[in-house]
């Protein structure tokens, strides 16, 4: 007569959609986001030594030796403390606490840290020396991105590049 299966049915199913939505993520699921970051960066460990080309879609950080070139033009490249790189770098961020030997290109920022040493010229939008810092070579700092074809010149050639300079405005006469 009374039709409360239904209304039994209908206020079960409104319950169960709201404390699903309600319901903060799983313990589980923060693990797979957790191992799922980790899995976006390539270490290169302490002892490591790596000669040739490197070009790859994750963040690397190099605790070792790098020899030749390193193409990340959507990624970060760190250099730590321990490590040693002689070859010309291209990527979107460059963050530099070790020794670096080769031009060096990054689409968004270059920071040299107070133990980073750079021998080599660089060109990005923002390039930061940290007190501390050790710096030789040529600056470019161009308005917006950075080409993003990698450096392909020998890490041993250092050449200084053309900057653009600012032509200044013509006045004009007050009548």
């Amino acid at each position: 007569m009374f039709n409360l299966n239904n209304k039994n049915q209908s206020a079960d199913k409104s319950a169960t959609e709201t404390t699903d939505k309600e319901l903060p993520e799983s313990i589980f699921e923060q693990s797979r986001q957790k191992e799922a970051e980790r899995q976006t960066k390539t270490v290169i460990s302490k002892d490591c030594i790596i000669r040739g080309e490197i070009t790859g879609g994750n963040d690397i950080e190099v605790l070792g030796t790098i020899e030749g070139t390193v193409s990340l033009n959507n990624n970060t490249f760190s250099v730590e403390e321990s490590a040693q790189v002689n070859a010309n770098i291209s990527a979107k961020h460059v963050n530099i606490n070790g020794q670096v030997v080769g031009n060096i290109e990054a689409i968004e920022k270059i920071v040299i840290n107070d133990t980073g040493k750079v021998t080599g010229d660089m060109v990005a939008p923002k390039v930061v020396l940290k007190d501390g810092s050790y710096f030789k070579g040529g600056i470019s700092m161009v308005e917006n991105k950075v080409r993003s074809a990698p450096a392909t010149k020998k890490a041993t050639e250092v050449e200084a590049k053309p900057t653009a300079t600012a032509k200044p405005k013509a006045e004009t006469a007050k009548s």
